[in-house]
């Protein structure tokens, strides 16, 4: 009997993700609700780096057209890279939505994507509620080689990137880890000279970050662009211009509530496609995650992803 392509879900795991809570939810609760209701599904763990996307692409060709991953936001922007990235069929096929397991998780404090059990498997169920996201689409590099790749919640360069690059060594600390990094990282990074085109105009500024955002958080709830909207088509740019560490450390409160963007060292604004360069070695983060470096294109794709929500 050949099932019917809306109604299975694929469930990607990252078993690891919020010391290994990923495991323990699948197998002891949604699984378990899962059946209860009826819900047709097939589901595998992640076992490496890549691993989300490459399982995503594969479950996609072989059928599956709702996508649930559990895990963090490095395990949200994997899938999102392989539903983007597949040619089986267009993007907007396809339902996704999340449970999370990470310790930021700062995607979904712009959505309303329930995370008790009980309700986001009855919004499985009937797979009606669900809003069409924009994307960012980026070009980078690594060594002399162009990448690309997709986020759905902030990109940026400069001190963001920075921090990734030390996250590493302090995500042992949960919640706390990008707040630890940031404070770390201030002693040791400098502000750089970049130029930032869009449609309109070139900014030629020394700056302390550029954030692109799709959505409104990251840094595990720092309210980086607090005016963003996932489906309208732009970015939110947040320019951090040449500000003292001092004057950063002054405005940390204000980082969580998005009232920072009234210091005169700060320029909102919003575009559809976004190009930076420096002479200077600028990083690139995406999602949270440390991918390459610059120069860096950012373009948006608009309403391109279903999202299942509340």
């Amino acid at each position: 009997m050949i099932m019917d392509r809306t109604r299975k879900w694929f469930v990607i795991v990252n078993p690891a993700s919020g010391k290994k809570n990923g495991r323990s939810l699948w197998e002891n609760e949604l699984s378990v609700k899962l059946k209860q209701e009826e819900i047709s599904y097939q589901q595998l763990f992640t076992e490496y780096a890549g691993h989300a996307t490459e399982i995503t692409k594969k479950a996609i060709a072989d059928g599956f057209y709702n996508i649930l991953a559990i895990g963090g936001d490095g395990t949200y922007n994997e899938v999102v890279n392989g539903i983007m990235g597949q040619k089986e069929v267009p993007s907007t096929d396809i339902l996704f939505t999340v449970i999370a397991t990470g310790t930021g998780n700062d995607w979904l404090k712009t959505l309303k994507i329930p995370q008790a059990i009980e309700e986001i498997v009855g919004l499985m169920k009937s797979g009606e509620n669900y809003l069409l996201h924009d994307v960012g689409l980026v070009r980078y590099y690594e060594g002399e080689e162009q990448h690309q790749r997709y986020f759905l919640n902030v990109g940026g360069t400069g001190f963001d990137a920075f921090v990734a690059q030390r996250m590493v060594n302090v995500k042992k600390f949960g919640r706390l880890s990008y707040l630890i990094g940031l404070l770390q990282g201030l002693f040791q990074y400098q502000n750089v000279p970049i130029i930032v085109r869009t449609e309109t105009r070139m900014i030629k500024e020394k700056v302390f970050m550029v954030a692109v955002a799709v959505c409104q958080y990251f840094g595990s709830g720092m309210k980086i662009a607090p005016d963003a909207v996932p489906n309208d088509g732009l970015f939110d740019i947040t320019l951090i211009k040449d500000i003292s560490k001092m004057g950063v450390a002054m405005e940390l409160k204000n980082l969580f509530n998005g009232k920072f963007v009234t210091n005169p060292k700060v320029e909102t604004f919003r575009t559809t496609s976004l190009n930076i360069k420096s002479k200077e070695s600028i990083f690139l983060q995406l999602d949270g995650e440390l991918v390459g470096h610059g120069p860096i294109q950012f373009e948006i794709v608009p309403q391109s992803l279903k999202i299942l929500i509340k």
